[in-house]
């Protein structure tokens, strides 16, 4: 599930010590592509989602935009929020995040509210990453990439999340569960959302301080 580390229960704590322990003793590796994912992109969360982008600056970061959240924010009426958008990567998420949203018409009218706020995407993820064939021919018909929890277009990048709404106290865990992810994989998405992230916003500051240590030692 997307939220695993969200559900830990304290049984299960056994097994995160001894990550943290080897977490800890691993270096960091010499190359890894490490994306950000800005979820849940919406001017309901113009605060939350402007102070994790400001701690995300200079990293290579995905704004998973949702074009009309709940029906009730158009991004047409927040233009001024839309605007600091145009500097990422822009992922159509949805169009008001609700369950199914990935069809034709769906898919326009996202399209069509990003254009209109000077937005464009390549990228689609729907509501809970749901991709159904009818999902996927709507996509083909607009060219879009789907992202899913292990692929970035045709490129093996698994998806993680560690701050979902998790406690502070795991911050090392945390921490640890991202070095040694970084020790697997050549390609790394790392998402995180507003409000989510609030509990365990030290940890993530240390997962982005750990990100930029690395890029600025290979160049990223």
């Amino acid at each position: 599930m997307r939220f695993w580390m969200g559900r830990m229960a304290l049984n299960r704590l056994l097994p995160l010590v001894l990550i943290l322990f080897v977490g800890s003793s691993l270096g960091e590796p010499h190359s890894v592509k490490i994306y950000f994912e800005a979820h849940d992109v919406s001017p309901l969360y113009k605060a939350e989602v402007e102070r994790i982008l400001n701690e995300l600056d200079g990293l290579d970061v995905l704004v998973f935009v949702i074009p009309n959240h709940g029906g009730v924010a158009d991004l047409r009426r927040h233009r001024d929020f839309a605007t600091k958008l145009g500097k990422y990567r822009v992922v159509l998420h949805g169009y008001e995040h609700r369950p199914g949203e990935c069809d034709l018409e769906a898919v326009e009218k996202g399209l069509k509210v990003l254009r209109a706020v000077n937005l464009t995407s390549d990228y689609f993820a729907p509501y809970d990453y749901d991709y159904t064939s009818s999902c996927l021919e709507a996509l083909g018909a607009f060219n879009l990439t789907p992202l899913t929890e292990r692929y970035m277009g045709g490129e093996f990048c698994p998806y993680r999340e560690y701050t979902w709404y998790t406690p502070s106290f795991l911050k090392p865990v945390l921490v640890a569960l991202f070095r040694s992810d970084l020790q697997a994989f050549p390609c790394l998405r790392v998402g995180v959302h507003p409000r989510a992230v609030d509990s365990s916003w030290e940890a993530f500051e240390e997962i982005v301080e750990v990100a930029k240590r690395l890029n600025n030692r290979t160049g990223n």
